[in-house]
């Protein structure tokens, strides 16, 4: 292994700015930028970026894991304004919640969402 490899592999507050502006869908400041952008306001070049990409240890790990916590945070505030509109009384918001959480299971629409087993039970069923 070449010196210029080793280096490549440690980190650096830039390569993890790259790292962030991959995950990010190449997002800064609400702007989208290329990579070419991206590499010249950090002060490396385009081709400097992809060697990162080749040189950094599971650079597309720390990637999906930047944006699996980024969604989840999204998902939290989608629940938490869920939450407050099952407080309000709101019926729909209500049941999505409580089937999220799997204390509520979703209505059939119709007879061929269900179950054999259903049918077979409702059909049984007296109807005295």
């Amino acid at each position: 292994m070449n010196i210029s490899t080793q280096t490549d592999t440690k980190t650096t507050p830039n390569k993890e700015r790259y790292i962030k502006f991959v995950a990010s869908g190449c997002f800064v400041n609400g702007k989208r930028l290329t990579h070419e952008e991206f590499a010249k306001n950090i002060g490396v070049s385009r081709k400097t970026l992809y060697r990162w990409q080749e040189s950094i240890p599971d650079f597309w790990h720390q990637v999906q894991n930047i944006r699996s916590k980024a969604y989840k945070l999204k998902i939290s505030s989608i629940y938490q304004a869920l939450y407050k509109q099952a407080l309000k009384g709101d019926v729909n918001a209500s049941k999505l919640l409580l089937q999220q959480v799997g204390e509520l299971e979703p209505t059939p629409k119709n007879k061929a969402e269900q179950l054999p087993t259903e049918i077979i039970l409702h059909m049984g069923k007296n109807t005295k």
